[in-house]
Formats: structure tokens, sequence, C-alpha cells
């Protein structure tokens, strides 16, 4: 018993123990969460993102089958996912095996695209649950699965889940859906058609006997084919006349629609006892598939064919149908037709019909009196065979309105083995003339077919109706004819009434002996009415109120198609809208269009660009080009002070008695937030938003306007995006003192506020300049009248609110004094706050200042420079340079000042004239020093005159006494002007210890420098110590325009040591008070083509431990060739040439200056394709003594060079270089010929020149075809002669980059390789292919050049495939650049087999010649793109204590809770978001949106610049602030997280840029704002991951242990103490 009762107790503490271990462990793993039982629909591998995919019924109900009717169009399917408790996913919904495919189209912002089978998702967060309504196609092929009629398909979700683990899971699951097609007719009577018509009742000869026949075509289908038919059993019973069934033929002439097959015999039976006729036709699948014929019917002829005198009254025709559907329910419907014989003689033995290829034409080329084809098809039937012996049908002329039209006929099209089935193979088919019985065409057994057994039948001329024969049908069937027919000139009279065309067949069958005639048939074709088409096309949509805005725009004037009217004398009319300020019509240029011309362009009214053409077009653009264009291109200048609207450009054309208008949507974009405006306009000062303090200085006259008042204007507009409340304007007036500096006798009269309501507005004054806008503050004394005009200083406006684009004018009277006084100021300017949602904003407006003259005031300060920077320390022996600048701030001239200078103590004065000069100086280097200084101690500088505005620097230099170190050097200097003296500012310079004298010195003695000249410099380096010196290094600081070439100098043993095309050199060593020269070789070489530049030259030596600076030389460097100039030419550049062709290049250089210019060379680099014949100097062949060849071992070519001693001023000198084209062995490729030259001086290039000529290739060398450089056909090269043979023509171009964009390919600018191009043909909008039928295209080569080799004669497009994205088109044709370096493409967006493309494209190109210079000219794209990053920086966590944690950018941020404490704990997260402009254009960040996780809670009190608007918060704290290239700025969000038990993990938080803009109107390069799609750098998301400390799990988990342990330990000790006791 006691045994018992102790293995109960040891089973009750090990269950509570294992119990409370559980439950410990539930509430400290991190990771463990309360979940609902598992919903196997919804689960996927991972217990945070659920699934689910169901269709909904009729009800709404979900569901996961479905029938659905076969043409359903609005089916939809339906996902679930969730992401629960934490993390995020990203991923897809991909199907697969089903039958239906995804529609494309969606508005859910969860799904970024969608492909046939694939979803692509926008990511889910936690606490998410996504519903996506998706439309769904079913998929009904005309080849039908039969699969696909009751099928499961199969759903997959994939992609990647992210935890509080930062680990990529992969996510997977699949859902099946079935759907179930069936048909969606709801009754038999809906579905299924039958239908029968007596065609023939007669007697006729039938295989020699008279029969009565009767035929009766008997249709059977379903309407509108809309479910595949399985089988369809037509059963026709005969009637049984005279006690007798008849004899009874079936056939079908046309393809059967329930199987997309021929009736054959095997397909029906006929009973003759019974009468009943039986049709079976089964649709068998083939491969599991089955023909679904979406229109048509099944067509059957049954022939009755009775006894010549059977007679017949009321006997009455039968026939029902049963058809069987393949549908889910296997659908069977039927339907029964019974029809009267009645005793109507018909005959449709043979019949006719004919079918128009087209229902409607355009009037558009019959109008103009353009050849317009008209194809139609001929239908000749027969419907029994044995009957007719032979058939003649007529073609009578087409009309309109009854009245005959010229038309004549172009060809016919037959099938043999069509005309043979039903005739025979001894039959024949005879087209006539229709006028004369003349023999056209005879088609027969023996006639010869084209590839696909047809004969194709040509007219001559005139021929306007025919004949067509047959011979006796030996089967049933039709013979089909094919014709074209061309309709000529008809009067516009006509064609203005008519309505249709119409065409009538008639014709008559001999039977037996008698000619009975055939029921004629009539076909039209309607007519419609034309329209004027005329499209607007802007290159841009968004423009700016704060820059000019270039603008392209294009008008189309559509004339391709025949729908479209042809243009005579259109006039355009172009209205922009009156807020545009400044229209600039840059250029207007007509292309694609050679009939009609530019007549006048004017604005009218201000607004309104009318631009008439001359000229009627008489026909059509081809297939690849819409019709004329007209480019514009325009600057636009919009009002500054605009708020942003939504504008509208409207096109108006008239052509004839037609007009139509069309309309463009643009969005004119102003500065965001608040705008403010102020202006004088008496005295020309406008500040829009932040523009800058504007100052005007007045004239001292008096009265100098001749009023005492001037109008003071502010103007305050809302721009935000939201109505602003409790708006203050908190103003200061320009009067004495309400200002610092304010010292203006001004009055000003009460303030006049227009814009909104006076009774929202309240205005104040204060002559308390210190007044805020507290109006509770009695300090601030505001009143509402102005008691005194010139003591007022403050006024204060107040406004409840101001919607949005809403502004307020603020305007009053300044009454100014009559005379005007010297040093007056006068500033003005407010302040402007207000509420925007839930932010307090301050908009300061910059200052307004009147001011005075100044008079003249001179201003002086000295420097203190040591080398070429100024210093406060210099060493003994070293030299000082002090800089005295003199400005004139005043509004004045002044004349006659005068710079007093001492020599500073502890210096004495050297005389810098002497180290510039010619001046020999006589002995050794210790007495020239002597020479240099003088004892002089004061230095006078007289000036003359100092323009107002102006400066003027003066120098002087002194050098440092020896044994001076530790003293300081002080120097001021004085300026006398008028009765004024004023002192500089005071320098002072430290002397320290020094042991080396520097002096620097001009060998030449000339203090103007000629460019391009070798001059020389000595440096005198002096060791002043009683030691030795060693390795001093001298460093000459020399300007950018000199060169230097050689340092040397002779040391003390007579070595020449010397460093090259180096600034430093290294002195060995020294002795105590000996000195080193060092030579000092230079070259002058002007960077710029400035006439002169001053320079200056300075050395420093160091010992090892002190830097000693020389003097400074000063130097002019005078550009010597300014005016020397070089043209290169060639009297057939750009143009073809072929081997053995003479090439000439004709290089004049003229010396445009008043000087002598020396040392000129011109180095001509010839081609390796080319081989020189002689060289020319003013017309005389020069002798191969008189110039150098030599070759360039870079460019591996030969190089002429000629050289001139000296060209005096305006000499030209002209050399011709005469050479010969060689043989071109580049593989059939086509080579040019580049010919480059340049001018020097000396050493310096001072131009350089590219003449290229195009090296036809071996095939193309007898081409002797006129070739031409440009589609205008100019011919100017050695090829003379007429068109060729041949028909391998050359096509090439050049692409380049415009750098300056004027349109002109300069020779300094980059050619571009990797364009690649093609050749579109104009006539049929198809690329031009190889003979592999591979597109025909080519690249540009290093060299930008491209040519195609083997081109057919026609008329082409040159499409240019470029990036869009970094590049546009520059200017087309620019007015007065030469043809073969211009660019001749436009930017276009083109349609070619479907595809649409942005390419640059040429106008057409006529090629009957070789044709070169098709070049293309690209600029730079400026680019706008606007970076967002998101990052955590600090995460302060708020229980028992609070802890924070900062984060330097961090994309993850990890942090960690007390469990105990969980759901007392409130954790606070500081995002960090910064916005980088990553483009080349400053812009502004109107808003972003933070997408807030549902973890989060707002607070608008922790967020200033924040408002939540939904589940989102929006920040617009960068709405008004410039973010230049290259800069970032950032904005703070901080957000509240209430911690609890379940809802620890990870938190993604995304943000965007919502909305931006700039100054050009540009739109971001590489993302679309708002669009919240992944991927795009203006979206960036943060993860934050919050988890129960690790240890504390541990510490619990030991616990436990520990636990479980301990009673186990106790278990057994109790049970061994009771063993023991013997109690069992």
């Amino acid at each position: 018993m006691n045994q018992k009762v102790l293995k109960i107790i040891t089973v009750l503490m090990l269950i509570a123990t294992l119990t409370m271990a559980n439950f410990v462990l539930l509430c400290a793993d991190v990771v463990s969460y309360a979940i609902d039982a598992v919903n196997t629909e919804k689960s996927t591998n991972n217990k945070n993102v659920e699934f689910v995919a169901y269709l909904k019924n009729e009800n709404g109900e979900k569901v996961n089958s479905l029938d659905a009717k076969m043409n359903a169009e609005d089916l939809k399917l339906y996902f679930q996912i969730t992401v629960k408790q934490e993390g995020l996913f990203n991923g897809n919904i991909v199907l697969s095996d089903a039958n239906f495919k995804f529609k494309t189209d969606f508005s859910d912002n969860s799904i970024n695209r969608i492909e046939e089978n694939k979803i692509y998702l926008n990511q889910i967060n936690a606490g998410e649950t996504k519903e996506i309504e998706v439309g769904i196609q079913l998929l009904t092929d005309s080849k039908f699965d039969l699969d696909l009629i009751s099928k499961e398909s199969k759903i997959a979700i994939e992609g990647t889940y992210k935890d509080s683990t930062q680990k990529d899971i992969a996510i997977s699951a699949t859902r099946m859906i079935k759907i179930n097609m069936v048909s969606p007719y709801s009754s038999a009577e809906e579905c299924i058609k039958l239908s029968q018509e007596i065609i023939t009742n007669k007697i006729a000869k039938y295989n020699g006997e008279d029969k009565r026949i009767i035929q009766v075509q008997v249709n059977s289908g379903i309407n509108n084919n809309l479910v595949p038919i399985k089988s369809s059993l037509i059963k026709v019973q005969a009637p049984k006349i005279s006690d007798k069934y008849p004899e009874v033929l079936i056939n079908a002439n046309n393809i059967l629609a329930t199987n997309g097959k021929m009736l054959t015999q095997d397909n029906w039976n006929y009973d003759k006892e019974t009468g009943l006729a039986t049709i079976e036709i089964n649709n068998v699948a083939e491969d599991n598939k089955v023909i679904w014929t979406k229109n048509g019917e099944d067509k059957f002829i049954i022939t009755y064919i009775f006894d010549k005198d059977v007679e017949i009254s009321a006997d009455k025709l039968n026939v029902s149908s049963e058809i069987n559907l393949y549908e889910n329910k296997n659908t069977k419907v039927s339907a029964t037709s019974e029809m009267q014989i009645n005793q109507e003689e018909k005959d449709s033995i043979i019949t006719v019909k004919m079918e128009q290829n087209e229902s409607n034409i355009y009037k558009g080329k019959l109008y103009a009196g353009i050849s317009r084809d008209i194809a139609y098809t001929t239908i000749i039937s027969s419907n029994l065979a044995g009957v007719a012996n032979e058939a003649t049908l007529i073609e009578e002329n087409q009309k309109i309105a009854d009245k005959e039209i010229s038309s004549t006929y172009k060809n016919t099209v037959i099938n043999k083995e069509n005309v043979l089935n039903v005739l025979g193979n001894n039959g024949e088919l005879t087209i006539l003339n229709g006028k004369n019985d003349t023999e056209i065409a005879k088609i027969n057994a023996n006639s010869e077919t084209d590839e696909n057994g047809n004969i194709t039948v040509n007219y001559a001329n005139g021929v306007s109706t025919i004949k067509i024969k047959i011979t006796e049908p030996q089967n049933v069937g039709d013979i089909k004819l094919v014709t074209t027919k061309t309709i000529g000139k008809i009067d516009n009279n006509i064609v203005k009434t008519g309505t249709e065309i119409s065409t009538k067949v008639t014709g008559n069958v001999i039977e037996d002996a008698n000619t009975v005639s055939i029921s004629g048939a009539e076909s039209k074709i309607g007519l419609l009415e034309t329209e004027t088409n005329a499209q607007l096309q802007l290159s841009k949509t968004e423009f700016s109120t704060m820059s000019t805005n270039n603008v392209e725009m294009r008008l189309v004037l559509n004339s391709r198609d025949e729908n479209n009217d042809l243009f005579k004398n259109p006039v355009i009319r172009i209205q922009l809208p009156s807020t545009i300020q400044k229209i600039d019509v840059k250029s207007i240029q007509l292309v694609d269009e050679e009939e009609l011309k530019i007549a006048s362009a004017k604005l009218l009214d201000g607004n309104i660009l009318e631009i008439k053409l001359s000229g009627e077009q008489t026909n059509y653009k081809d297939k690849a080009i819409e019709g004329a264009i007209l480019i514009l291109n325009m600057d636009l200048t919009l009002d500054k002070k605009l708020p942003s609207s939504d504008e509208k450009v409207i096109l108006t054309c008239a052509n004839g008695e037609k007009t139509v208008q069309e309309q463009k949507n643009i969005n004119f974009v102003s500065y965001a937030g608040l705008v403010t405006v102020s202006k004088i306009e008496d005295y020309g000062i406008e500040i829009i938003n932040n523009q800058g303090n504007k100052e005007v200085t007045l004239p001292i006259q008096q009265n100098t306007r001749g009023v005492n008042t001037t109008k003071v204007e502010n103007e305050i507009i809302n721009n935000e995006e939201n109505v602003i409340t409790n708006v203050s304007v908190l103003g200061t007036f320009p009067t004495k003192d309400a200002v610092e500096g304010n010292n203006f006798d001004i009055g000003v009269q009460g303030l006049t506020v227009t814009g909104i309501e006076a009774n929202r507005v309240q205005v104040y004054y204060s002559e308390n300049k210190n007044a805020t806008t507290d109006l509770e503050d009695a300090d601030n004394a505001w009143t509402q009248n102005i008691t005194d005009s010139k003591n007022v200083k403050k006024y204060l406006i107040k406004i409840d609110k101001l919607d949005v684009k809403e502004g307020i004018n603020v305007s009053y009277e300044m009454q100014m004094p009559q005379s005007l006084e010297y040093n007056l100021t006068a500033k003005q300017g407010y302040v402007v706050d207000y509420a925007n949602v839930t932010t307090e904003k301050q908009k300061v407006a910059d200052y307004m200042t009147i001011n005075t003259e100044k008079g003249a005031t001179l201003d002086v300060t000295l420097k203190a420079l040591v080398g070429k920077e100024e210093a406060s320390t210099v060493n003994e022996y070293g030299i000082i340079r002090y800089e005295i600048t003199i400005s004139n701030t005043g509004s004045e001239d002044m004349n006659n000042a005068k710079i007093t200078a001492k020599v500073p103590e502890n210096t004495v004065l050297i005389d810098s004239s002497k180290l510039n000069s010619t001046e020999q100086v006589e002995g050794d280097i210790e007495e020239k020093e002597e020479q240099i200084e003088s004892d002089k101690t004061d230095v006078e500088f007289d000036i003359d005159k100092i323009a107002k505005g102006e400066t003027v620097t003066k120098y002087y230099d002194v050098k440092v006494k020896e044994g001076t170190a530790g003293n300081t050097v002080q120097n001021t200097v004085q300026l006398q002007y008028g009765d004024v003296t004023k002192n500089s500012n005071e320098v002072k310079t430290t002397i320290e210890n020094g042991n080396i004298s520097v002096l620097l010195k001009n060998a030449e003695g000339n203090a103007v420098l000629q460019d391009g000249y070798n001059h020389r410099y000595l440096l005198t380096v002096k060791n002043e110590s009683d030691k030795k010196l060693k390795n001093l290094v001298v460093n000459i600081n020399n300007p950018e325009e000199i060169n230097i070439m050689q340092l040397s100098y002779v040391d003390d043993n007579d070595n020449f040591v010397k460093t090259e095309n180096q600034n430093t050199l290294t002195i060995k060593e020294i002795d105590p008070n000996q000195s080193i020269v060092v030579a000092i070789y230079g070259t002058t070489n002007m960077k710029t083509d400035d006439a002169s530049k001053d320079i200056s030259l300075t050395a420093k030596v160091t010992d090892g431990n002190k830097e000693y600076n020389s003097n400074r030389l000063d130097f002019k460097v005078v550009n010597e060739v300014k005016g020397l100039e070089m043209s290169v030419t060639s009297d057939n550049s750009g143009d073809y040439v072929k081997a053995g062709d003479k090439i000439i290049y004709n290089i004049t250089v003229k010396n445009g200056s008043s000087n002598e210019i020396n040392k000129i060379k011109v180095n001509n680099w010839l081609s390796n394709d080319v081989s020189l014949i002689s060289v020319s100097k003013n017309g005389k062949e020069l002798s191969e003594e008189s110039y150098d060849i030599s070759t360039d071992e870079d460019k591996l070519q030969k190089i002429i060079t000629l050289s001139e001693d000296a060209i005096e001023p305006g000499e030209e000198i002209k050399y011709s270089i005469e050479v010969e084209a060689n043989v071109s062995y580049n593989n059939g490729e086509v080579v040019q010929i580049i010919n480059e030259t340049n001018l020097k001086h000396s050493y310096k290039v001072v131009q350089t020149s590219r003449v290229e000529h195009i090296l036809k290739t071996e095939e193309n060398q007898d081409n002797n075809n006129g070739d031409n450089n440009n589609n205008d056909n100019n011919n100017n090269n050695n090829n003379n002669g007429n068109d060729s043979s041949t028909s391998n023509y050359l096509v090439s171009g050049i692409a380049w980059i415009d750098e300056n964009e004027n349109g002109q390919r300069d020779s300094n600018e980059k050619l571009l390789e990797g364009i690649k191009v093609k050749l579109l043909d104009a006539k049929t909008n198809e690329y031009v292919k190889d003979s592999k039928g591979n597109v025909l295209e080519t690249t540009t080569n290093s060299e930008g050049f491209y040519a195609f080799t083997k081109v057919e004669k026609g008329e082409y497009l040159v499409i240019f495939e470029y990036d869009t994205t970094a590049y546009s088109v520059t200017g087309y044709k620019k007015d007065g650049v030469a043809d073969e370096n211009n660019s001749k493409a436009i930017s276009k967006t083109i349609t070619v087999d479907g595809k649409e493309e942005k390419v640059a494209v040429t106008e057409k190109i006529d090629v009957t010649k070789n044709t070169s210079g098709i070049n293309i000219g690209l600029v730079p794209a400026k680019k706008y793109d606007m970076q967002l990053d998101k990052y955590v920086t600090k995460i302060t966590v708020q229980n028992s204590k609070t802890v924070s944690t900062d984060y330097t950018d961090a994309k993850l941020a990890k942090q960690e809770i007390n469990a105990k404490e969980v759901n007392s704990t409130t954790v606070v997260v500081e995002y960090t978001i910064r916005v980088t402009n990553k483009g080349e254009v400053a812009g502004y960040v109107k808003k972003i949106a933070d997408y807030l996780s549902s973890d989060y809670k707002f607070s608008s009190e922790l967020n200033k610049d924040w408002y939540q608007d939904g589940n989102n918060v929006y920040c617009i704290g960068l709405a008004d602030t410039k973010i230049n290239p290259g800069e970032s700025k950032d904005v703070k969000l901080t957000v509240i997280k209430q911690m609890k038990e379940n809802n620890t993990g990870l938190i993604n938080n995304t943000a965007e840029i919502v909305s931006s803009y700039n100054e050009l109107g540009l739109t971001d390069i590489n993302s679309t704002e708002g669009n919240k799609v992944d991927g795009e750098n203006d979206m960036s998301s943060a993860d934050v991951i919050i988890s129960i400390k690790t240890g504390e799990v541990v510490t619990t988990v030991l616990l436990v242990i520990t636990t479980i342990i301990m009673l186990g330990v106790a278990v057994y000790m109790i049970r061994k103490s009771i063993m023991n006791k013997g109690i069992m």
C-alpha cells in the first residue's frame, strides 16, 4: 500500500515539475508564440507566412472550385497573404499547369507587375494581411486542349521571408484551384442555329435526262461559336412525291466549322428506302486537341433529283440537327426545321458572288486623284455537275452613286488546282476583255504556276471590264478569282457625295443548248470621309517657374494614311498659357516634307504662335513616315511667383474648311512651401523666395523721379499642399532706426492688404523696433493706426488661414525726402509664421535695401607675403613682400591718391626693378646683392585715378637683416586722398633664425614674356652660416604658364649638375659664406586664348628643417599667337572616293595679329590608305628638301612637316597636299580616309583640324553612280557618272557627342563608338534584312563611323539606337553648319513589327547614289536623381529604467529587453531618412512618405515636420530646401512601439520619396515617385529586431534542469529512507 502511495506521489511530482518547466520555457523563449490551430489551407513552410488562394462564387463565397462560362470576361482569382508576428516577405505567385492565365492589368498596390503566369509582389511586412484580386482569362485557343475543360490549376507562392534572425528563409506553398469550363448558353434555342433555303428548283438535263432538280442550302451551327463542337448530326428527310423518294446528293463547297475539314462521301449517307439522309461530322481530337472554329457554320447543299414530271404541291422539306459540345457538362442541343416547297423556279446550278477584301475605304486618295487599288474575290460555285455546259460571267465597271468611275484591272490571281478540281483536267477558264472579247488569259492543265500553285494574270493598261468563261463543271465546288482593280482620278463632287463603290457581276449558263441567266452579284465598299489630323508633341510636360524652360514642340501633320486629309496652305496656332512671361522661339524647321514650305511665323496676342505653311500636298507619305513634322525649339520663361498649377497647350490647325484642335496637359512647378515676393518696381528690385538680399543705390540728386512717394509691394502665396493656419506677418518698415543702420528720413503710409476678404485680415502697427507677434504683450505697443509716419517701425498682419494656392498682396507707400545725402540706408523685410497641419513653420523674406551714394571712399589693406603666401614669420635674410590693396568702394571716381609706406626696422629695401631689368648689375654675387639693396627708408606710390569699384594693388620688397632673429617686423601704410588720411591695418611678422638667403632674378631682364618662348632665370642660394650645408632641396614654385625644362648649377668642383622637366633640384653642399647659382630654364605656355596674363614665379630652399623663400618675380605673358589661324579644306570632303582618285588638302595659315609671329610649323598626318603625290606652297610645288617626311611611331602614319621662320602681320600662306587613294584591302569593309593637321607655334599646338573621305569597297569601285554626301543629292566628287547597273550603294555617317550643343561636329569633340544603326524601308516600314533574313545593322567604330555597303536602290530612314537616358539628340540641321558636319536625325518613337522603340530617325533618304554624311550628334543628358536611404540611429527602451543605444547609419538594429518587463516596456525608435542628390541638377523634395509598420505608433509631438494621413506618415521638412548635386539632407522620424509578450521580432519600415521637383522640370531617371516599387533608389527600408535577453533564457533553462535534478534526488532519498525503515 505504502509503495503504491509512494509511486503516486512520485508521478505527481514529476508531472508538476515538467509542467512548470514547459510553462517557464514557453514564456521565456524568444521565438515562441501563441498560435491557433494550423489551417492546412493557409500554412506555408514557415508558421509566420500564410497563403490562401481562392475563387468567389456568385454569392461572394470563397471556393476552391468553380464552374465558369467559356466566354467569361470577368473572372477573378483571389489571394490572401499574411505575415504574422514579425519579419517581412518578398516573393511571387506562380501559375503552372493551368487552364487560365493572369491578366496583366491590375490596380492593387500589393502587386509590382504581372506576367501571364507570374505575379511579382511588393514587400509585405509583419502584421499585414493582403487580399489581392487578379483578373484571369480562360485559355480558349483555336486548337483546344480537352484537358483544359476541367482542370486543377497549380498556384505556388515562392519567395524569401526574413525574421529576427535576419536569415533569408525560402518560402514555398502550393494551392490547387479548379475551374470547370461550361457552356455559356442557357438553352438550346440560345445555342443552336439551323436553317434551310431553296436555291434551285427547275427542270434540267442531268446526265442526259431531263430531271426536276431541287437544291436546298442547309446551315447548321451554334451562335457565336462560344464552345468547341464535339459532333454535329444533321438528318434530312427527303419528300416522297408520286410515291417515290428522289435521288439525293450532298456536298459542301467550304470548310466545315465543326471540325475545320471539307465534307467527304464518308460523312453522309442516304437511305433510298426511307428518304432519310444523315450527315455526321465529328471533331476528333488529335494529340488531345480539337478544332475550335470561332466564326462560321456548316453549310451543306442538298440536291434532290426527281423525275421530270413530278407534281409538287404542298410537299415539305424537313431537317434536324443535333450538336454535342465539348464542355464540362457534355451538353447536347438539337433543333428542327421544316420548309414547304413552292412553285417558284430558281436556278443555282452555277452561282456567283463577290467578296470585297475591305469593307470600307477612306476617300483620301480619291480626293487627291491618287490611284487606289481595291481587291475583291469572285467566287464561281458549281453546285451540281452534269447540268451546265459552260458559263460566262461579265464584271461591270465600278460605280459611285450609279455613275461609272475610272477604274482598270491590275491583276487576277487564280489557283490552278482549284480550277481543275471543278472543271476537270480538260476544263478551261478564259478571261476576255469585256469590251471587245479579246482573249487575255486561258487557264488549263498546261498553265504554269508559281511556287504556291497560283497563276497571276496581269492586265494591259485600259482594261475596265472583263468576261470570265468556264467550260462544263465536272465536279461540285468553288472557283475563286482574286482581282485587284486600280481606281483612277474621279471628279471630287462624285467622291464627296458618294457613300460606296459598287461592283457588279452578271452572266449566263448554257444548259443543253439553252442559255439561262445567272443571278448576278453585287459587292459594295463603303466610302468614309477623311479627317484632318494634327498632333502636338512636347519634349517635356513639367515647366519650372524658377528658370528658363527650353522645350521642343513637334507638330505632326499626319498624312501617311488615306483616312487623313492632305494639307493645303495650313495655318497652325499654338496657344500657350497666358501666365508665360516670355516666349523666345529659337528655331522652326519643317521635316519629312517636300511640298509644303514655311511661309511665316509670328506671335499673336503675346501667347499664341501662328505658323503659316504654303503649298499643297499631292501624295501620301510612305508607311514609315507619319507626316510633315514642324520642329519648334523655344525658351519659355514663367512668372517666378506663380504657384504650382495644371495648364494646357492648345494646338489648332486650319486646313481648308476643316479645323482640328488638340491640347496637351502641362504642369507649372513652382517653389514649394510658402512663396514670398518683395518688390519696389520704381527701383527695379524684386526678390522671389530667398534669392538673396537686394540693394539699390540712389544718385544724389534732388527729387530724382519727380515724385515723393514710392510703392513697396509684398506678396505671400500658399504653395504648401495643405491649408495653412494662424498666419502672422511681422514686417519691418524702412523708417529710421527700424533696424540697425536705417538712417533714412522716410515716412510710410498705412498697409493695404488684398487678395482675400477684408474681414479675414487684421493689421497692427508699432513704434517698438523689437515688437513681437504677441498682441497681449503691452511692451509691443500694437495699435491699429499709424500715429507718426516717420517713427512707426513694425507692422503685424494676422490671418486665420490661407487655402492652397491662395495668397495676399501687401503694399504701402514710402514718402521719400526731396533731397538726398550721401551714406543713407533704408532696409525693409518681413517674417511669416504659420502652421502647416501639425507643424509650426517660419519663412524669412530677404531684405530690400535702399542706399544713397557713398561718394568717393577708398579703403586700404596691407599684407605681408613670404614667397607667394601670406605669412606671420620670416627667416633671417628672408624677403618680405608687402602687398598694398586700395579699393574704391564709393560711388565716384577718385583722383590723386597717395600711398606712403615705411621700410620697417630690422629690414632693408630691395630694389625689385633690378631683379627684373635689362640693366646689368656688375661685380660678384655679394656686390650684386648690395647693388640691389637700397638705403631708402620710405616708399611712396602716386595713384592718378581710381575709378569707382576699382581695386589697385602695389608692392614693395624688404630683406630681413642679419642678426635680427627674435624681433618682430611691424608695418602699416598711410593712404591720402582729398582731405582724408587713412592708415591700413598693422602687420606683424616674427623673425626666426636663418642660415640661407635665396634671391631670384630674371636673367633676361624682361618682365614681358612671349608665349611659346624659352626663358632663363637665376636663383642664388647663399650659405649665411659658418657651417657647411648639405642636401639643400630647391623647389621652383612655377605657375602653369611656365613649363620648367631644366634646373642646373656648377658645384665647387666644376661639376655640372642638372634635372630636366622637373621643378626640384638638390644642391649637394655649400661651404660657409659661399653661394650657388641655379639656372632655371622654362618655356611659357598660355593655357587660354587671352591676349595676356599676369603671372609670378618664386622659389624655396629646404635644408631638412626649414624652408627659405625667395623674392617674387612678376611677369606678363603675352599670347603672341592670338590671331594666328588655320583652315583645312578639301573640295570633296565627306564624299566617297575610289582607288586611284586624287584628293587635295588645302591648308591656309594666316597671321591675323599686328605682330610678326615666329617659329611656325604645320604637321599633316597622311592616312595609310593614300599615297603622296605632291606638296605645294602658294601655288608652287615644293621640292622634297623643302619639307620633312617622317613616321609617327604612335599613330604608325606618315607625317609631313612644313616650317616657317616667321609670318608677317596679315600674311597668308597656302599649302596644298595632293594624294592618291590606294586600293583597300579591308575585307570588303568601307574605310575612312582621315587626314589630320595641326598648327604649332614653337612647341604649342595652336589649332587642329580633320578632313575625312570614304574609300569605297572593292565591290563598289566601278559603281560610278554620282556619289553624294547628303540626301540633297549634291554631287561634287570625282565620280560624276550616271546611274549604274549595280544596286550595291553605300550609306554612311558619323556619331559624335555635341558637347557645346551647337549642332556642329567640331574637331575637338568626341566621336561616339557603339551606336547601333539600322535601315528602315520607308515604303514598308520594315527593317532592311540581309540575304539570310537577319536585320541589316552596323555599329559605329572608334572613329564614330558607320557604313552600309550593300544597299539596294530605294527610300530609307536611317535608325540610330542610343541610350535615351544618357543622351538627347542635338539640333536638327542647324542653320549655318556645313552639311558634312551637321546632325540629320531627330528623336522619335517608332513602331516596327508591333514593337515600340524610342530611337533617332533621319528624314527619308532616296538612295540612288552612294550617300554619306548621314550623321547624328548626341548631347549628354542632364540627370535628375534623388536617392533615399533609411537608417536606424537610436533605440530607447523605457521600463523600470531608460536605456538609449545610438547607431551609426544602421540598416539593421537589434535591441534586447528583460523578459519580466516585456508588458511594461515602451520602445522608441529614431530613424534617419537621408536624401542624396545623385544627379547633376539641384532639386527639392516636397514630400517623403513613411509606410509605417503596424507595430508602430506615431506622435506629432515628437516629429515636427511630419503628419499622419491614414496608415502612412508624411514629411514636408525638405519642401523648400535646395539639395545640390552630391549633397545630402537628413530628416528624423521617431516612432513608438508598446511591447507585449507576442510582438517581439523583426520590424521592417520603409520610406519613399513621394514628390520632388527641380528648376529644369526633369523627372527622376531611375525612379517613379510614390509607386512603392522595390529596387528603385528613391525607396529604402531599415530593420529593427527586438528580442528577449538570451541570458535570461539560459538562466531559466538551467533553473528548470536544476529543479528537475533536485526533485529526482529528493524522490530517491525518500524512497531509500522508506526502504531502510522497512516500510516496503
